[in-house]
């Protein structure tokens, strides 16, 4: 009886360590992702604003050609 008493809470222990690792090999696996999410994000927000950009020098030049087509049709 003795015994049980002595191995029971070194059981746990084990127990308890194993479920520790577990946790950290997830938390581990979750801080991988949120980097490779980050870093995505970043990408991603990276793009839109040359997008934008693009988009901006787009009407720009829609302007610019469309302005004298509404003065020469005024003459017409």
């Amino acid at each position: 009886m003795k015994l049980m008493f002595k191995i029971k809470p070194l059981l746990k222990t084990a127990e308890t360590a194993k479920e520790r690792e577990a946790i950290e090999k997830e938390m581990e696996e979750t801080k991988d992702l949120l980097d490779k999410e980050k870093k995505r994000r970043q990408e991603v927000e990276e793009a839109q604003v040359a997008l934008i950009q693009e988009k901006n020098d787009l009407v720009l030049q829609l302007s610019a050609v469309c302005l004298p087509l509404q003065q020469c049709s005024r003459w017409l």
